[in-house]
């Protein structure tokens, strides 16, 4: 795992954690399927993560798979925002 990837990782995970704790294990959590993030809120969380990594997510980046867990939607941003 690279730093960049890490770094990425954490700052997902601190943006979920304003909407409650999150497991020990958090790479394969799908924190859409828990309701971590009710469907209501989750526009919200989208625009955070835009706005924090300063990207724009496509709808097939939000239909993705990846998306719906940590470790996965740390590789969409990260691609997205590469060092």
């Amino acid at each position: 795992m690279t730093d960049h990837f890490a770094t990425v990782k954490t700052d997902i995970c601190k943006l979920l954690q304003r909407r409650g704790p999150l497991p020990e294990a958090i790479d394969d959590y799908r924190y859409l399927d828990a309701g971590h993030i009710s469907s209501i809120a989750l526009m919200e969380f989208v625009l955070e993560l835009e706005m924090h990594f300063n990207i724009e997510l496509s709808p097939l980046d939000l239909q993705s798979d990846e998306f719906r867990t940590i470790a996965g939607l740390a590789k969409i941003v990260q691609q997205k925002c590469p060092l």
